[in-house]
């Protein structure tokens, strides 16, 4: 019998990545091939990043064959400041028409973080409409995200007509 001396084959998919500060971690995938034993990816042992942590962190992943040959594999992630705004999205019209004493029901909107996620909840909303009174009423939707980045504001403009019609 020869004795398996050959270490596996570990490899990872982009080792070398750069990500946003507070982001989760998603790992990007590896494979580990052994000379005797094959696909031997489900032994690889991997650790997490804490990326809260600005800075340079570097991942160790392990695999052993059945001949107790180990192979390792170090992926390096570069944790920078968060830089992306949120994106505020409208639902229904930004110009909007409605007549005199009917009540402005808001279409509604949705504002995602690429850390924070889904941060509808946060969005300020700057305006008023009086249905009463005829005339051109602006709201103004804002939001920042818990990296200080500020979305691009979004404007609905309502306009309050003297008849009955809508548009």
């Amino acid at each position: 019998m020869i004795e398996d001396t050959k270490r596996p084959v570990l490899t990872l998919v982009n080792p070398r990545m750069t990500m946003s500060q507070g982001a989760t971690y998603v790992e990007p995938g590896y494979t580990a091939i052994d000379n005797v034993d094959g696909d031997i990816t489900d032994l690889v042992e991997t650790f997490d990043i804490d990326t809260s942590i600005l800075g340079t962190h570097a991942l160790f992943y392990y695999v052993t064959d059945s001949s107790g040959n180990t192979a390792m594999a170090v992926r390096v992630v570069y944790v920078v400041p968060d830089t992306i705004p949120p994106v505020i999205t409208l639902h229904g019209l930004h110009g909007m028409t409605i007549p005199r004493n009917y009540a402005y029901v808001e279409p509604g909107y949705t504002a995602t973080d690429d850390v924070d996620g889904d941060i509808a909840h946060k969005v300020t909303i700057t305006g008023s409409i009086n249905t009463a009174f005829v005339g051109t009423y602006t709201l103004y939707y804002d939001i920042t995200d818990s990296a200080g980045n500020a979305a691009i504001q979004q404007i609905r403009t309502i306009t309050v007509t003297q008849d009955q019609q809508t548009e």
